[in-house]
């Protein structure tokens, strides 16, 4: 009996710790005079978002050297 709990808790753990979390984030950018210049990004991982908003960022920067991005969760 201890052996079926056992394996049903790791069943019904285990796809939790290899799912990712996604989330809604934010990417705000301020550049050429214009703030809160908001691009919405939903379900997307951490590390996902971050790489986006710094591609923004650096688009913007083309047009203006000063332009600067912050990435913020929902």
């Amino acid at each position: 009996m201890k052996k079926i709990g056992f394996i049903l808790s790791i069943a019904i753990v285990a796809p939790t710790l290899f799912t990712s979390c996604k989330k809604n984030y934010d990417c705000t950018c301020a550049y050429s005079g214009f703030t809160n210049m908001v691009s919405p990004m939903n379900d997307y991982k951490k590390g996902d978002a971050e790489d986006a908003c710094s591609d923004i960022e650096t688009n913007f920067q083309t047009v203006d050297p000063t332009a600067s991005c912050v990435l913020t969760a929902d």
